[in-house]
């Protein structure tokens, strides 16, 4: 079972178990774009085995971009952590050098 965010809905759908990993490929091929965002097994997240990237692999100018979670946190831990953290030690950092200056 996996959790899809659809719009403002997020809903669950049954995949087969071997598609374990969420995943998220980002493909340039010929001045084409195209995006997948979906479910696929874990060696679907190497770029030499994902069949979306070796199909277009057999043009000139390609880049095939892949971003795999395996939905142990529903595919939720983004960078807000990362960056509240940042922004919250830069400025506690400005208020001692403000304090320090004074």
């Amino acid at each position: 079972m996996h959790y899809v965010m659809g719009g403002l809905q997020c809903f669950e759908i049954q995949v087969s178990p071997t598609d374990d990993q969420c995943i998220k490929v980002h493909l340039k091929a010929g001045g084409v774009e195209s995006y997948y965002k979906g479910c696929a097994p874990k060696f679907a997240c190497e770029k030499a085995k994902n069949p979306i990237c070796k199909e277009a692999s057999s043009g000139a100018d390609f880049t095939c971009d892949i971003s795999c979670c395996d939905d142990t946190d529903n595919c939720n831990a983004g960078s807000a952590f990362r960056v509240s953290g940042f922004l919250l030690l830069a400025c506690a950092l400005a208020s001692l050098m403000v304090l320090v200056k004074s």
